[in-house]
């Protein structure tokens, strides 16, 4: 777990790795988060984590909401002093894209002390039953590579479709699976600031606070060759 060098109650963010990957190769961003004032819980899963060996299993990912809800229930405890329970997101990229929308979206299995969600290069898991956007407010954040090899745009737009207001597409242009999230290149330093605006704004205590980090959004993800913003606020 990773934390931040100031005292008081923080936001809380549960991390979801990819299939066949641990925490370790988010590990720049998942800092980036905590030096940015986050609590940062990144567990391994049992089944789909690199070094499971035979038991390595996709399947399992149906399971993976419930071990975020897991989580949370033993971070809130441990780490009472720590955390900020009305400030909790669930985040995640590929299998646990798709593990972080499920623990948010899915109706069977959802956990709704979820305040935020943010998904990157996930998809609706099959066999989870229906999907809905809660009554309550839960913002989104999408981000999207149009090059990426193992999550297409449609199942990306169908994430998209389902979320309601407020919610943020993040659309990466020429960028591939992994590497945005992962690797020294020219998309992680955006994924970066504009994860970190986000997180901020719909953490921040004042309207006027969330109007001014929303404003910081835009400048990091709009108008760039690399990406740009649609924005459903």
């Amino acid at each position: 777990m990773l934390r931040p060098g100031t005292p008081g109650r923080h936001p809380l963010i549960v991390f979801c790795h990819g299939y066949d990957s641990t925490p370790l190769p988010y590990l720049h961003m998942l800092t980036h988060w905590a030096a940015a004032g986050f609590v940062v819980a990144a567990p391994y899963f049992p089944l789909t984590r690199t070094g499971a060996g035979r038991w390595l299993d996709e399947n399992d990912v149906a399971k993976q909401p419930g071990d975020v809800s897991v989580v949370l229930t033993t971070v809130e405890g441990r780490f009472r002093s720590e955390i900020d329970p009305g400030n909790v997101i669930v985040a995640g990229h590929s299998d646990g894209g798709s593990t972080a929308f499920a623990a948010a979206f899915a109706d069977r299995v959802r956990d709704r002390r979820i305040t935020v969600a943010m998904v990157f290069s996930g998809d609706r898991w099959p066999g989870l039953g229906r999907f809905s956007a809660p009554r309550r407010r839960l913002p989104m954040l999408l981000v999207q590579s149009d090059r990426d090899e193992s999550n297409s745009l449609q199942a990306a737009a169908e994430v998209w479709g389902i979320a309601r207001r407020p919610k943020i597409y993040l659309h990466l242009h020429g960028a591939h699976h992994l590497p945005p999230f992962s690797s020294a290149c020219p998309w992680r330093p955006i994924v970066e600031a504009v994860t970190t605006d986000f997180l901020r704004a719909w953490t921040a205590q004042t309207a006027s606070g969330r109007n001014a980090l929303l404003r910081a959004l835009d400048a990091d993800g709009s108008q760039t060759p690399l990406s740009h913003v649609t924005d459903n606020r």
